[in-house]
């Protein structure tokens, strides 16, 4: 069984839907008050699905997202609700918009300002649920969807992040990556040139020494480089990413002094 059902107050209720055992979710389905149970209960009866909601982070949104990823999920398992599933799926994806949204405005200037430690602990939540998301558009083969997700999960991780430049990178240029792989290839552009904004220090900063966090910051410019060189056609990054090439290469190198 699907572990992503785990750690939910409603697991049995997923995994009833996923196996398709419909007979074993009556009870769970009454507490309606829960936004994804009435989601489900609308989808089991063949319900119009109620859209008209926002999640906030202030009224236990990031928890309901993770059930309503749930719901998503058991429904693609069971298979016999492709209509509700792809409503669900879009309702999905534009919480997943306002909660990052959420994100960005309560981290707002961070790490200069300080944030609340559950600031920080809901947007980590969704990230991470970010990366189930992820997986999922993947195996199922929907790329729009997983590039709105990739983009939503960059938007979380530089609100909270900034100052890891080793989580930044990586997460703006997979996002650049299934931009340009949906033919978004403008908005794939712009990531890659901030990537080239923020990350092209490290070329000076890494002569003489560079930990293991300096070398993911070089591999996302690296994969900047790259991606600007394939869209654009053009060589003017040659010089630098043969640069940045050998640092890569050369891997962790501590300062002697």
């Amino acid at each position: 069984m699907n572990t992503i059902f785990e750690k939910s107050n409603y697991t049995p209720l997923w995994q009833a839907i996923a196996s398709n055992d419909l007979g074993r979710v009556t009870d769970k389905l009454r507490d309606t008050s829960y936004l994804p149970v009435q989601l489900a209960k609308e989808i089991l009866s063949q319900s119009a699905l109620f859209e008209d909601f926002t999640l906030s982070l202030k009224a236990n949104g990031e928890s309901q997202f993770t059930d309503l990823v749930r719901l998503l999920i058991s429904l693609s398992e069971n298979g016999n609700f492709a209509p509700q599933e792809a409503t669900l799926r879009k309702i999905v994806l534009q919480q997943l918009s306002y909660l990052s949204a959420e994100v960005r405005t309560l981290a707002d200037h961070y790490p200069e300002r300080p944030i609340t430690a559950d600031v920080w602990l809901y947007a980590v939540v969704l990230r991470e649920w970010c990366n189930v998301l992820i997986d999922f558009f993947s195996n199922t083969n929907l790329p729009r969807p997983k590039a709105a997700v990739w983009q939503n999960k960059s938007k979380i991780t530089c609100s909270i992040m900034s100052h890891y430049p080793h989580f930044v990178g990586p997460d703006m240029m997979a996002t650049a990556e299934i931009l340009e792989e949906i033919n978004e290839t403008e908005l794939a552009v712009q990531y890659a040139l901030a990537v080239l904004g923020d990350f092209e220090g490290f070329i000076d900063a890494t002569e003489n020494s560079a930990t293991l966090e300096d070398i993911i910051s070089l591999s996302s410019l690296k994969d900047a480089y790259v991606l600007l060189a394939r869209v654009q056609q053009t060589d003017k990054y040659n010089h630098l990413l043969k640069i940045v090439e050998e640092r890569i290469e050369r891997g962790v190198k501590l300062d002697d002094k």
